[in-house]
């Protein structure tokens, strides 16, 4: 009994990694964008840019990276975050079931030069979900935890319209204990 169960097991991996291997369902994971970020952060408003980008290894994992400036009202000059980290894909039909870990750097300056400036590093791990809905548009959710100087979960949304095969208006929404961002902009596929 035990020897097929063993053989089961195996024949479910293999058949799973054959179709990981094996499915296309045109998601994209190298790219290059620019984004317009409009933030509430509970105790100060603010907006600024992000750019960054994710290049596919290989049909299962891909690398990213994100660099982030907000400029901030009520006491907080800027926020600045770098994001590196690593992707893994896991084709589920015509969606990819994804998970991250990455690294970041987190720097907050303050107005007040009688305050000292916040400067953490930390790591955000990501789990999420990316479909086409029509041929054009593509729409992502993920669930993501932040452990930087505390823990933080938030929600994020997101869609790419392609407006030609390389390139896509990107926008997103991102929902955590005392944050709220909206992003929207430009989107380079290669």
């Amino acid at each position: 009994m035990k020897n097929k169960v063993q053989k089961a097991i195996l024949a479910l991996l293999f058949m799973t990694s054959s179709h990981a291997a094996m499915a296309d369902n045109g998601l994209q994971y190298s790219y290059a964008q620019f984004l317009y970020n409009s933030a509430e952060l509970g105790i100060a408003d603010g907006s600024g840019f992000s750019f960054g980008g994710s290049f596919q290894l290989d049909t299962q994992f891909y690398v990213r990276g994100d660099f982030q400036n907000l400029n901030m009202d009520e006491g907080i000059d800027n926020i600045r975050t770098i994001e590196l980290g690593a992707g893994y894909i896991h084709p589920l039909g015509s969606m990819d079931l994804i998970a991250e870990v990455n690294y970041v750097d987190a720097e907050i300056e303050y107005d007040n030069r009688n305050t000292r400036d916040y400067d953490e590093t930390g790591f955000l791990f990501t789990g999420g979900l990316r479909t086409y809905l029509a041929p054009e548009l593509e729409v992502n959710a993920s669930m993501n935890h932040l452990n930087l100087d505390g823990h933080d979960n938030y929600i994020q949304l997101g869609a790419n319209y392609r407006l030609t095969h390389v390139l896509a208006v990107d926008s997103g929404y991102r929902l955590g204990s005392d944050i709220e961002v909206f992003t929207i902009g430009a989107r380079y596929i290669f």
